[in-house]
This record gives C-alpha cells, sequence and structure tokens, in this order.
C-alpha cells in the first residue's frame, strides 16, 4: 500500500465521519428527498454579515472556542448562529 493512498483513504473516512456528526449527511438526503425545496442553507455577503452582526459586536456572542466566536442574531427568518473564524494571529497565542 503506497502512502498517498492510506492518507487519501484516512482522510474521505475523517470528512465522512465529521460530516455525520455535524449533520452534514443529513441535510444532504432532507434535501435530495425533498426535490430541493428544503433548503437550510443562506449565503449572506460580507457586509450582511456586518450588519447583521452589528460589525461583529461581542455582546451578541453565545460560544467563544479556540478557533471561532458563534454570534446570535436574529433576522426576519428567526435566529440566526452566525460562526466567524478567529484570525490567525489569536490563534497563535
Amino acid at each position: 500500500m503506497s502512502w498517498k493512498k492510506l492518507i487519501t483513504c484516512c482522510s474521505r473516512t475523517t470528512s465522512n465521519k465529521s460530516s455525520l456528526k455535524n449533520g452534514g449527511l443529513l441535510v444532504e438526503k432532507l434535501i435530495l428527498v425533498s426535490n430541493g425545496d428544503y433548503n437550510p442553507f443562506f449565503i449572506f455577503t460580507e457586509q450582511e454579515l456586518k450588519q447583521a452582526t452589528k460589525d461583529y459586536d461581542q455582546d451578541l456572542v453565545c460560544l467563544v472556542d479556540d478557533n471561532y466566536k458563534l454570534f446570535r442574531v436574529l433576522e426576519n427568518r428567526g435566529a440566526v448562529l452566525i460562526k466567524k473564524t478567529n484570525e490567525h494571529e489569536e490563534l497563535v497565542e
């Protein structure tokens, strides 16, 4: 077995486990079953994200992790969670 094949095999397994853990595969199946009528994902521009989070106001942070902050904002559609990864300088401390 070559080294490259081992890494590819392991990375796929890790990726599938991660997707399963995060519900990604379930969401994909929901979209397929509903013929694309149900899609819980929205794409926002950087400006829309800054506006919704009031320029990433720290009062809206509901979870802080070593790698990201989670902001909870209220939108017309209801509560929205926005995950913002930390800058590289913040990760190195």
